[in-house]
């Protein structure tokens, strides 16, 4: 069955009910709500939602301190009156406003407002349904569409997490290759990271240390664009060691399998 996304919907719609194939013979229904401000009573649902993940997770780690309620934005689904997927979306008034790490970047890309999204989290009982995916669609959809923004920023160290981000159209900041703690030039680190990212027994596994990663709604400049990599579009740093040189081993670049603390 064809993936639904927020395309097919009308703008005037309140709730949203799309059908994703979980297995061959059964089918889930999902209803999403309107995206709307996060308010107290979220807070709990979401965190009981990542307590299926990380049981030993307190709020203080999943909110982080710099968000504003009037700025931070919910998007939720449910199945039979139950939270099963969320993601939060924090739209930054200026670069100041926003964590040291994402001010860096929307200081660099020359941008006013901007959002950054947390993760689409799915409750163990419905992952491998295409749910966080069709989540992340309607939410990208939903800031550029609507909230007229013109870049999400994201931050990750899950091997799995970055290589479906960039499935869905992110780029990774090219600085943060560069400083991958392994002994290689720019261009073998490349290389690791596109084998990283492309094999299936690693997609568990975690970085050291976070990737930064980029959705934008227009096409950049050729000075920005430079400044953004992906491997799945063929553009950004070359991800061949093509100076004579064997790519560097997968291990050459340290990961752990220890859940990271989510960016908000």
């Amino acid at each position: 069955m064809q993936q639904p996304t927020i395309e097919n919907v009308p703008q005037n719609q309140k709730e949203i009910i799309a059908l994703v194939c979980k297995e061959s013979c059964r089918r889930l229904e999902l209803k999403r709500t309107p995206a709307r401000q996060l308010f107290l009573q979220d807070f709990l649902a979401i965190h009981s939602l990542f307590r299926t993940t990380y049981p030993d997770w307190q709020p203080e780690d999943i909110f982080e301190k710099y968000t504003v309620p009037r700025n931070q934005y919910v998007y939720r689904l449910f199945s039979d009156k139950k939270l099963i997927a969320t993601r939060q979306i924090f739209i930054a008034d200026n670069k100041n406003s926003g964590p040291a790490w994402a001010s860096d970047i929307a200081g660099v890309m020359t941008t006013g407002r901007f959002a950054i999204g947390s993760r689409a989290l799915v409750h163990p009982d419905f992952r491998n349904a295409g749910i966080g995916t069709l989540l992340f669609n309607m939410s990208n959809h939903d800031i550029f569409s609507n909230r007229k923004l013109t870049m999400i920023l994201g931050s990750s160290t899950s091997i799995g997490a970055i290589s479906l981000y960039l499935r869905l159209g992110a780029k990774i900041w090219a600085n943060d290759i560069d400083n991958l703690p392994c002994r290689n030039n720019s261009r073998q680190k490349a290389e690791i990271l596109d084998q990283l990212l492309k094999s299936r027994e690693l997609r568990k596994m975690r970085l050291q240390h976070p990737v930064r990663y980029i959705y934008c709604r227009h096409v950049l400049p050729d000075g920005l664009e430079k400044r953004l990599w992906s491997n799945q579009v063929g553009k950004g740093p070359v991800t061949r060691a093509d100076n004579g040189l064997p790519a560097a081993p997968l291990t050459d670049l340290p990961v752990n399998n220890h859940p990271a603390k989510p960016v908000q």
